[in-house]
């Protein structure tokens, strides 16, 4: 499908607005189940604080939204302008006000990073870089560490934590020591 083939649709009783000229959302247009992410969510209890580290157009953000309930909350982190713009389109679309977004990375230090778009036909691919490969297809983001961030917001607890942070999930884990500790 060429760029922009935008489709509005409603998969699980959550509406999204998606372009399925690429990968991610082609796959939610056309219904494509996951079992690791049927684990994932199966493991969000009601009243859960869940973070969603690389939330992309926001699929398990809407999804662990409704598991966790009213009294519950969601932390989506999406660094990437364009997919940041794709979850808020998505959040706006549904019922979801337990929901943070977050326009921020997670490492294992706070900084300035690049992030490189490597396929465009699949924005989930997008990748924190140490040079520009292309300077067309990079982004400056902020990033943080999970320990400073949930200092900063005096978050009491966290229950589940999804990442998806291509290749930058060892750097994140790094960051989030003193989490994980608790």
């Amino acid at each position: 499908y060429p760029k922009g083939s935008f489709r509005q649709e409603v998969r699980d009783g959550i509406a999204y607005k998606l372009d399925i000229s690429d990968m991610v959302d082609w796959y939610i247009y056309f219904g494509f189940k996951e079992p690791a992410r049927e684990t994932l969510l199966s493991l969000i209890p009601k009243g859960a604080c869940f973070l969603d580290v690389g939330a992309n157009v926001g699929q398990v953000t809407l999804h662990a939204s409704r598991l966790v309930g009213p009294e519950g909350r969601v932390i989506a982190f999406e660094p990437t302008p364009f997919n940041l713009e794709r979850l808020k389109a998505n959040l706006k679309l549904n019922p979801a006000q337990n929901v943070t977004v977050e326009e921020l990375g997670l490492g294992d230090r706070a900084g300035s990073f690049l992030i490189s778009n490597v396929d465009e036909g699949n924005q989930g691919m997008n990748r924190i870089v140490q040079q520009s490969p292309d300077a067309g297809r990079t982004a400056a983001i902020q990033v943080t560490t999970l320990d400073a961030y949930i200092n900063e917001h005096n978050l009491a607890k966290v229950d589940v934590i999804k990442i998806d942070v291509e290749g930058f999930e060892f750097n994140m884990l790094n960051g989030a020591r003193d989490t994980f500790e608790k």
